[in-house]
């Protein structure tokens, strides 16, 4: 067992740590869900992370046009929680249906 665990630990060191190196500030994992890997565009809660970021290092329009931007046909179950996150930082946030 302590074998297993030894290799899980140098698995994280040599690979999880330099993921999360990039990932120190609110800017650079903005950078990392819009530039690197374009995941904001792929899932809600992607959007509703970098809609939160974006609000909360001053991009207050970003961040209403990324909450906003959730499609409630396609993605009315996360309407709630995307107002719910625009309340949160402090944003007014309207998403009508299409």
């Amino acid at each position: 067992m302590t074998t297993v665990a030894a290799d899980v630990r140098e698995a994280i060191e040599k690979y999880g740590l330099l993921f999360f190196e990039d990932l120190h500030s609110l800017v650079h994992m903005e950078k990392y869900l819009t530039e690197s890997t374009r995941w904001e565009t792929q899932t809600p809660l992607a959007r509703i992370y970098l809609g939160i970021i974006r609000a909360l290092v001053g991009d207050v329009s970003g961040a209403r046009s990324v909450l906003g931007s959730l499609d409630p046909n396609r993605e009315g179950a996360w309407l709630l929680r995307a107002k719910e996150a625009a309340v949160r930082v402090g944003i007014e946030l309207s998403i009508s249906n299409r």
